[in-house]
């Protein structure tokens, strides 16, 4: 349901781009979801994406906006924004998603809007730039409400009225004359409490807080484990310093979980779409060497059932290592296009070149079959069936690298949950179509390459 309707608002915006119908287009634009828009600009040129930021009113609706847009197109907007506005964008947007934005871009861009940002502001996202991008100080928040022990429960309430500029106030934070956190107070507790109580009769004393150096794996185990909303962050004195709110987590768990789907089929830990070919190919080249290694074992372990090396056939021989190397190319590829389409990382556009790469990949990793297979030959001397076997290996790796891209696609357009194309009865459905399109190259060549 969801993807049908970003597919229409797609069609509906390209209509308006295609008509020149820029009232339309900022009529849409303004009434849409900006996390929505975000989704379409995937699916836009761009020249496309410059025209519909461009009718985007209101700093904090284009700071909104920038803030939900992928790192490469983010990059790509600030590059064709004029400096000033981009700083004031900068400055409207919340300072963590600004410190993030900041560090896609290249040391020269940075420097350049901090200089133009207000000082106060450009000081506070500048430190956060300071933490790594996977740390709790790369994904705090320094906006935060935080008051003494002596202030009363209606003075609290009255001060976060007036703080509506922040965002994701979840608890109230309680500090001494210093700065050091001593308590936290949860808006209900606030609320319900006679006006004259004093946060020091309601707060709890016992805060779990975490440092800024403290992975964000571990802060998502935190707010999992005690169902926080929000968790502080402070420095080696216990001063506070910001907050990780839950938005931020979110993303975080569905960042690991991303990864971790990535590297247990060992197809790397990035899901970035526009990640260069040969990084992509690297990541995923030492576990296909690792199976066509281990198939080629398989295989000579195979041999020593056979009674004389009259009777080993290099053809049945290869079946294994075959059947493994299309096992792991296909699930490599179904995991990463059904972890690109679960993540809204695809655009529309983007099916065709991706099935392209990919058979690109699988036509490199095959030829590691075809190499462990001449292996493989020149042990068992069979150098006549080494070429026809190795080329029929090399096809069929490719074939499944290329079936196992499309499963989730195919998935998709049948309305099925896309990860059982990385489950197991597609990789039945990949081995064996491989293993008959490997029967049917291997008849099919000219016979005297069989000797």
């Amino acid at each position: 349901m969801q993807g049908r309707k970003i597919r229409m608002l797609t069609e509906t915006i390209q209509t308006f781009l295609n008509r020149g119908a820029i009232g339309s287009l900022q009529k849409i634009t303004t009434k849409s979801h900006v996390a929505d828009i975000a989704l379409v600009f995937r699916a836009l040129t761009g020249e496309e994406r410059q025209v519909v930021f461009s009718v985007v009113r209101g700093l904090d609706l284009r700071a909104a906006l920038l803030g939900e847009l992928d790192p490469n197109i983010q990059q790509e907007m600030i590059a064709s924004i004029p400096g000033d506005d981009a700083a004031r964008i900068l400055e409207t947007m919340d300072q963590d998603d600004a410190a993030d934005l900041l560090g896609y871009l290249d040391e020269s861009t940075s420097a350049i809007l901090l200089e133009k940002m207000h000082r106060e502001g450009s000081l506070q996202v500048e430190g956060l730039l300071g933490y790594p991008s996977d740390s709790a100080g790369g994904i705090m928040n320094p906006d935060f409400v935080a008051l003494s022990e002596d202030t009363s429960a209606s003075d609290a309430i009255d001060v976060l009225r007036a703080s509506a500029d922040i965002d994701m106030v979840f608890y109230l934070y309680v500090t001494n004359d210093f700065g050091h956190l001593v308590g936290v107070v949860s808006l209900r507790n606030l609320v319900t409490v006679p006006p004259r109580t004093k946060l020091s009769r309601i707060m709890e004393s016992r805060v779990i807080r975490v440092r800024p150096e403290t992975d964000q794996e571990e802060v998502a185990s935190l707010v999992a484990r005690y169902n926080f909303l929000a968790v502080p962050v402070v420095d080696e004195q216990n001063v506070l310093m910001g907050i990780v709110t839950v938005d931020d987590i979110i993303d975080v768990i569905q960042e690991e979980a991303q990864e971790d789907m990535l590297k247990l089929v060992g197809a790397g830990g990035d899901l970035e779409a526009s990640r260069p070919f040969f990084a992509r190919l690297l990541a995923r080249l030492p576990w296909a060497a690792l199976t066509a290694l281990g198939g080629a074992i398989g295989a000579l372990l195979v041999a020593g059932l056979f009674r004389t090396a009259e009777d080993i056939s290099l053809i049945i021989l290869a079946s294994p290592l075959l059947f493994w190397m299309s096992a792991t190319t296909s699930g490599q590829s179904a995991t990463f296009v059904s972890q690109l389409l679960g993540s809204e990382l695809l655009a529309s556009g983007d099916g065709g070149p991706l099935l392209i790469r990919e058979t690109a990949i699988g036509m490199i990793l095959g030829a590691l079959g075809g190499i462990a297979t001449l292996v493989l030959a020149s042990l068992t001397g069979g150098w006549d069936q080494g070429a026809v076997v190795g080329i029929g290996v090399w096809v069929s790796v490719t074939w499944a690298t290329l079936f196992g891209a499309y499963l989730p696609l195919i998935a998709q357009t049948l309305r099925q949950d896309i990860h059982l194309a990385a489950g197991p009865l597609a990789r039945i459905a990949v081995g064996l179509s491989a293993l008959a399109i490997y029967r049917g190259v291997v008849v099919a060549l000219p016979a005297v390459f069989l000797g």
